[in-house]
């Protein structure tokens, strides 16, 4: 709310009557914590002397949640993403492992098909 009072002994001064908001305000209460948007708009008369000010107050504090919310989400996902990189290389890896011991064995499968097929014609004419 500081920055509440200074804005608003702005908005008081002769020289400056600009519309202001502010946004975010955190308001804490018993009850609580309220965020509030907060627009002022000074209400003046033909010779420029501040009649009034309108002042609007919104309720924010849900949307306030759901960013806070989202941010976290998103953080979460970034999270998980990274991890599912790390295991997709991972299998990348063993993917490339199994590969090679699969065309070791392959190549050990001839070359016992092989000795075995010269086995059994060196038997033959023996």
């Amino acid at each position: 709310m500081r920055q509440f009072n200074r804005d608003w002994t702005k908005i008081t001064n002769e020289g400056d009557r600009q519309p202001l908001s502010l946004k975010n305000i955190k308001w804490v209460y018993e009850q609580g914590t309220t965020y509030l948007d907060i627009h002022i708009k000074p209400i003046s008369d033909s010779n420029s002397r501040l009649l009034g000010v309108n002042l609007i107050f919104l309720d924010v504090t849900q949307y306030t949640h759901l960013a806070d919310e989202f941010e976290s989400l998103k953080a979460n996902l970034a999270r998980i993403t990274q991890a599912l990189h790390h295991t997709k290389a991972q299998l990348s890896t063993t993917n490339a492992e199994l590969e090679s011991t699969q065309k070791e064995l392959e190549s050990l499968q001839q070359e016992i098909s092989f000795r075995t097929e010269f086995d059994v014609k060196n038997k033959a004419e023996n």
